[in-house]
């Protein structure tokens, strides 16, 4: 709360209301405005085609109605129109870093040739990413069919960025594939990485998009032969022969074109870039984050890693010095001067985005869109011949399908008759749930069939699924089948107990219910038991209506083998960490038919997990770890952003050909210093005396210690979560707080509002909303393991009204938590120049006592850059340095150095709610010199108050 009366929620809430009724003038796009009303999402049915799939990454539908699709892991999959599930083929795929079953396509002739075309990272082929051609014989691939089309050298060493968008246009057998730079992004503080230093290629796209020699960061157009090999296509970027040049490039600079669909009338490819992290746009180091999507009608340079969205240029960037450059000429071309680049110096010129937006919504740009992960589907061509009670209507010709990953969000971009811009963008079936689509495309019923990825990080998902949305027209909708099972493994004979309980007919008739157990036998109740022999089995329920319409669902068995238990005895689900600690992991597994289990086929991921979405870094094999965590450049603790590790087992497989199960664990580890707005749920409890809407509202702060929200608009009773969370190692919490009231108390129960009480932390009036200090409390032996802590406000004593309590802005768990004490770096906070946006930094990582510190773009975890305040006043870094006034002074001018902490007054501080740092022994404040912002710019002492914009910093 900011000091406003307690009217102000209301007054919210009817602002609220009111900016609902503006959305349609708000929300007005620059450029693209809404087209004609499309048919209500009544007129549509999203059915489910099958839900036992944990990693599905991409699919294509044969004209038979059989979906193809690749599993991240290695499974090709078949799912056929009755409703069964039956395994292709399973490749041995590398999986670390992004790698794996990346995608597949089914050649245009495929009626007649059964070709597909597999997209995926082998594990016995050296660093490669593999195009590769097998035939189908019924619903099975012989992998001695495999002809090899393209290898694509790749580095395996760190993550990230495969794309993997595959289409293959129909009317001359072009195939197209969309690959991304290959290139760790995560020590570029979120812009682009450039980093030309020796040893560190693979973190410069340069080597990569930026290098007409390469085939990574680009889309690729080939012509695949008969005998397995490719032609190129006249009118690529670079004709054959073009020294230091390759001809299957038609597009380069492409960041993470991770899906790719087609206009099946032009032939153009829609192409979706995935874009860095950074928060926001810098003069010295470039754009923020900034994702994009175009129609690929030409070949040309994309700009990456030198331009993103509308031609906005990237700094060239010393990440030895710190110093930056000038800005790279986009119009013009770039020029790639790295030692990493084999191809061309002077680059094609770069082309603007014709659709781009970033993390929030940009109210001037493109404001229908936000997220951060934009994912490229086909464009609908209306065929009035087509006769299919699924087809979707003339009202979607010319649009292209487009989702956001992050928000779950569908949409459409109605393209004008030319098939190369945008016109209106406009939501697809908003009231229809999609869960992550990862892959969408029209089959030749002319329906949309769409891939779910599920909620979780690493996969293994049990809400993924592969659905089909049909268009109603004048019918009615199918009925719905829904079919559980109460084990799906287990030794043989294994006796399964099935439900058909969900099941429902939107028109309301009665059901009629068939199941199909996969071994000849049938049943007609709606749950019936049925026992198997050793064996792999799709037990399929199919429901009738009384118009004799039908929906199916399917469950896939395995009698004679059991899916193991994986299980973490360390750390527990919701421990608690420094970025940088390290943190001992140990796994249990037990499979009854494998007996002792080989921990050498035990895999732990590990990935930075970033709101909905998660990073994936390095892979352990083992039962047991010691992981080394680590904050990615990009993110911040301003951020909502926490570790996941992932252990994963497939074991052997059972008797009677049952086949080999996968089993996995997965704790999420939360970061010590944690944002209270990034809670898991809020609310009242039943006693509670607040008065205004249930729960804390998330609200700016102004806090010189960091972070830009709190959780504020707290009355009695009010309360919210944080879910997982394991006090495991904690011995004390340190809760930042304001109160322009009386201030109240924090109570922290377990597992319920009214759940054991933890610990209580009073909290006194601190004269202002904005006006924050820290409230500490001891933990004696807390309850160890996972759980659910509720923060719940209480009024203070001799206190029954309903005033407004306290702000919080953060919350800090003491102790060690889960990690290695003394293993992380310097886990300190960074002094920002509000004028300059440059941090307080320690020149070329001296520890030299007496050196000057001075102004430097941020970096993230940067030791030199990371300040920690002590319950003395000190700012130390390094652990053991102070930040010190030069000789003990005390007039303007003197300089602010680093020195061996002593305790003494010159090397005290106080860091005020206005923003200043005071020395304790000066009163002066700490000062940009001259009010310099440039990198360099020395850090000294002055009067406050007389040079205040160089005189503001916060720490975050």
């Amino acid at each position: 709360m900011s000091g406003f009366s307690a009217l102000r929620r209301g007054a919210l809430a009817v602002a609220g209301v009111l900016a609902a009724a503006l959305v349609p003038v708000l929300t007005a796009p620059v450029g693209p405005a809404a087209a004609a009303a499309l048919p209500p999402d009544s007129k549509f049915q999203k059915v489910t085609l099958h839900t036992e799939t944990g990693n599905p990454m991409a699919m294509d539908v044969a004209a038979d109605g059989r979906v193809f699709y690749i599993d991240r892991l290695g499974d090709v999959k078949v799912v056929k129109p009755n409703g069964t599930a039956v395994l292709a083929t399973h490749l041995n795929v590398f999986t670390a870093n992004e790698s794996g079953g990346l995608n597949i396509a089914l050649d245009p002739a495929f009626a007649t040739n059964q070709w597909v075309y597999v997209y995926y990272s082998p594990n016995n082929a050296g660093n490669v990413d593999r195009l590769s051609r097998f035939t189908v014989a019924g619903d099975t691939i012989d992998q001695s069919t495999e002809k090899v089309v393209l290898d694509v050298p790749v580095q395996r060493a760190e993550c990230c960025h495969h794309g993997a968008g595959l289409v293959i246009d129909k009317k001359n057998g072009n195939l197209w594939l969309s690959l991304g730079d290959n290139t760790n992004p995560f020590a570029s503080d979120g812009y682009s990485p450039l980093d030309q230093r020796s040893g560190r290629a693979y973190w410069d796209s340069e080597r990569t998009a930026g290098n007409t020699n390469s085939l990574s960061g680009k889309v690729l157009r080939i012509h695949p032969e008969t005998n397995g090999t490719y032609t190129i296509p006249s009118g690529n970027l670079f004709a054959p022969g073009t020294a230091n040049t390759r001809p299957e490039i038609y597009t380069m600079g492409e960041r993470n074109p991770f899906r790719m669909g087609l206009d099946p009338k032009t032939g153009y490819p829609l192409v979706a870039n995935y874009g860095p992290d950074a928060p926001n746009a810098s003069s010295t180091r470039g754009p923020q984050n900034t994702v994009e999507w175009d129609v690929v009608s030409k070949p040309g340079n994309a700009g990456w890693p030198f331009c993103v969205g509308p031609n906005l240029a990237y700094n060239r960037y010393d990440f030895g010095t710190g110093a930056s450059g000038a800005q790279f000429d986009c119009a013009g071309g770039p020029t790639n001067s790295s030692p990493n680049n084999t191809g061309l110096t002077k680059l094609p010129p770069a082309i603007p985005a014709q659709v781009y937006y970033h993390y929030q919504a940009d109210p001037a740009h493109f404001p229908q869109l936000s997220g951060g992960a934009p994912m490229a589907g086909p464009v609908y061509r209306f065929d009035p011949n087509l006769a299919s009670a699924r087809k979707w209507p003339a009202d979607f010709d010319g649009r292209a399908v487009f989702a956001e990953w992050n928000t779950s969000a569908m949409y459409t971009f109605q393209l004008d008759g030319n098939g190369t811009n945008v016109t209106s963008i406009d939501p697809l079936l908003p009231s229809v749930k999609f869960n992550r689509p990862m892959d969408f495309k029209f089959g030749a019923d002319g329906a949309l069939y769409v891939i779910e990825w599920g909620t979780g990080y690493g996969g293994g998902n049990s809400d993924a699924s592969i659905d089909r949305v049909d268009y109603l027209g004048g019918g009615s909708a199918a009925p719905v089948a829904k079919a559980t099972a109460d084990r799906t493994s287990g030794p043989a004979p294994l006796t399964v107990n099935f439900s058909g309980a969900g099941s429902a007919d939107p028109g309301g008739s009665t059901l009629r219910y068939s199941w199909n157990f996969g071994d000849g036998t049938t049943s007609t109740a709606a749950n019936p038991g049925h026992t198997y022999a050793a064996g792999n089995y799709t037990a399929v329920l199919t429901v009738t209506n009384s118009a004799g319409a039908t929906g199916t669902a399917s469950v896939t068995i395995t009698a004679g083998n059991t899916a193991p238990t994986l299980t973490f005895t360390t750390p527990p689900n919701g421990g608690v960490f420094d970025w940088g600690d390290k943190v001992n992991v140990a796994v249990t597994v037990t499979d009854p038919e494998d007996g002792t289990v080989d921990c050498g086929q035990v895999t732990v991921q590990a990935y930075l997990g970033h709101d909905e979405h998660g990073h994936p870094l390095d892979q352990y094999p083992g039962c047991t770890a010691s992981i080394q965590t680590t904050l990615s450049s990009g993110h911040s603790e301003n951020d909502n952003i926490f570790y996941v590790l992932e252990a994963s087992y497939t074991d052997k497989g059972g008797a009677g050909g049952a086949s080999p199960i996968t089993g996995r664990a997965q704790v999420i580890l939360q970061p010590k210093h944690k944002q209270a707005e990034f809670y898991t749920a809020t609310g009242r409890t039943a006693d509670g005396k607040g008065t205004d809407t249930a729960g804390v509202t998330v609200e700016a702060a102004t806090d010189p210690m960091g972070g830009g929200s709190s959780a504020a608009f707290i009355q009695d009773g009010d309360w919210w979560s944080v879910d997982p969370l394991a006090l495991n190692g904690v011995t004390g919490l340190e809760v930042r707080a304001s109160s322009g009231g009386s201030g109240g108390t924090l109570e922290v129960h377990r597992n319920a509002p009214d759940g054991a009480l933890v610990a209580s932390v009073p909290i006194t009036g601190t004269g202002g909303w904005q006006n924050w200090q820290d409230f500490t409390v001891s933990l004696t032996n807390p309850p160890a393991g996972s759980g659910t802590l509720y923060f719940v406000a209480r009024n203070p004593a001799g206190q029954t009204g309903a005033a407004y309590l306290f702000n919080v802005n953060w919350i800090h768990y003491i102790g060690a938590g889960v990690g290695l004490p003394g293993t992380p770096p310097p886990s300190g906070k960074q002094i920002v120049g509000t004028q300059s946006g440059r941090c307080v930094e320690v020149p070329n990582s001296s520890t030299a006592n007496g050196t000057q510190v001075q102004l430097r773009d941020c970096g993230s975890q940067t030791a030199n850059q990371q300040w920690t305040p002590t319950s003395g006043k000190q700012l130390t870094v390094y652990g053991n340095k102070c930040l010190d006034a030069s000789g003990k002074g005390t007039a303007n001018g003197t300089q602010v150095i680093i020195w061996d902490c002593t305790g003494q007054p010159n090397q005290q501080w106080t860091v005020n709610a206005n923003g200043t740092i005071t020395g304790v022994q000066s009163g002066l404040c700490v000062d940009a010199n001259a009010q310099g912002t440039a990198n360099g710019t020395k850090i000294i002492l002055w009067s406050c108050g007389t040079q205040a914009a160089n005189q503001q910093w916060s720490l975050r």
